[in-house]
């Protein structure tokens, strides 16, 4: 079975950016292969970070294109227009159908709702 070197990488903050990346206090999963040489360093000396070098198996590779997903819609919700009432729900959240049609494919709500709350976060979080 073959393996990948992965990062896990959790903020001691809710939110924290660093090289080009949104982290929170859960732990985010990043390939290792993704990554410059730099921002793998970046992140590894930044104290505001915990970061374990790891490896994962090929198997365990969905979740990591989860949380590649998951990055993906915030950065979408980043460009809704807030003013277009139907882009939202009526609790505030984008609209599911409004992220696929940028998405190019499904979005269910549990992901809409995991990306929401990080971009939420993200909002209110340190650079």
């Amino acid at each position: 079975m073959a393996t990948q070197k992965v990062l896990k990488i959790r903020s001691v903050t809710p939110s924290f950016r660093r090289a080009g990346l949104v982290f929170t206090a859960k732990e985010s999963i990043v390939l290792a292969s993704a990554l410059t040489a730099d921002q793998i360093k970046t992140l590894k000396s930044e104290p505001n970070l915990v970061v374990v070098e790891s490896e994962q198996s090929d198997d365990e590779g969905d979740s990591q294109s989860d949380v590649n997903k998951i990055a993906s819609l915030v950065e979408l919700i980043s460009e809704l227009d807030v003013d277009k009432q139907e882009l939202w729900t009526n609790g505030g959240k984008p609209q599911t159908s409004a992220l696929e049609n940028m998405h190019s494919g499904s979005v269910s709500a549990k992901e809409r709702d995991s990306a929401w709350e990080l971009y939420q976060a993200q909002q209110g979080g340190a650079e």
